[in-house]
């Protein structure tokens, strides 16, 4: 009885010598022709199935490498940029409302203002959670209304002091072992009629193992009509300068397009609050309000 060991040698010594042997003899018939030959075609199969071999290994090894960079990053955001412009977004919302309530400024230097806390006799007559603001005036002896640019100006000072609360020193990536380079926060605001739109440049780098993502420009819009309702506040203003004493009613109906609705609200004798309302477009889920007053 053979030995195992000798059984498996014996067994390919007896193939290799029938491969041999068949090859001589189907080889021979090469000169018929490459592809009548039965070692042409068993050739072609070999080159065949080697190539569909290493086509399903590259397919194999790219399909892991994108899935590995996706799954790297944390649960709800597909990478630091996403995550980034998300903020930029919902800081910029929370800006709007308050600079559209305090009639464009985020912050009073030498403004001339009134403080207001929402609370009228009226019942509705703001939001009810508008709290403690302070109104600047558009009109006090003169015009002096704050220029649309200036408007930008505040959004933008608005968002580079309060990105970060949003962003949270990245904590959601650093949570899951993601090391966060993050450079200053440079912010422009475009005011336009019909969207408000923010971009930044802000260089941010996060890695984690062999995997690195980088980017420097950040934007967003918010679809308000910003430009629309300051334009609507400027004509009033232009024509009601020149009467003294009273409120121009059919000033305000001259400028005030369908959609938004004013409501003049008597701050004292010679002062009134005006809110000038968007009824056609919601910043989170309320009516857009941007208020100012007026001394006559």
């Amino acid at each position: 009885m053979l030995k195992k060991g000798n059984s498996r040698l014996h067994f390919k010594n007896i193939r290799t010598g029938l491969k041999s042997k068949r090859s001589t003899r189907d080889c021979t018939r090469a000169e018929h022709g490459l592809f009548s030959s039965k070692c042409s075609q068993v050739t072609i199969f070999i080159i065949i199935a080697v190539l569909l071999v290493v086509g399903v290994g590259i397919v194999f090894v790219v399909r892991n490498s994108l899935k590995s960079r996706g799954e790297n990053l944390p649960v709800g955001t597909e990478n630091v940029g996403d995550y980034v412009t998300n903020c930029l977004k919902l800081t910029s919302e929370n800006g709007l409302i308050l600079i559209g309530r305090q009639g464009g400024y985020y912050k009073f230097a030498s403004e001339p203002n009134v403080a207001y806390s929402g609370n009228d006799s009226e019942p509705g007559i703001l939001f009810t959670n508008l709290g403690s603001i302070n109104v600047p005036y558009y009109y006090n002896l003169q015009n002096i209304m704050p220029s649309k640019e200036k408007i930008e100006e505040q959004l933008s000072f608005y968002v580079e002091d309060n990105l970060g609360k949003c962003i949270n020193d990245f904590s959601v990536f650093k949570q899951k072992g993601f090391t966060i380079d993050a450079g200053n926060i440079d912010v422009t605001t475009t005011i336009l009629d019909e969207k408000v739109r923010v971009s930044l440049d802000y260089l941010v780098t996060i890695t984690k193992g062999e995997t690195t993502q980088t980017k420097t420009a950040h934007s967003a819009e918010i679809p308000l009509r910003l430009g629309l309702v300051y334009n609507i506040s400027k004509d009033f203003v232009s024509l009601q300068a020149p009467i003294s004493g009273r409120l121009c009613l059919e000033c305000l109906s001259a400028v005030v397009p369908s959609g938004f609705h004013v409501q003049v609200l008597k701050y004292n004798d010679n002062t009134n609050i005006f809110v000038f309302t968007d009824k056609e477009r919601k910043l989170n889920n309320n009516n857009y309000d941007f208020i100012f007053a007026y001394k006559y």
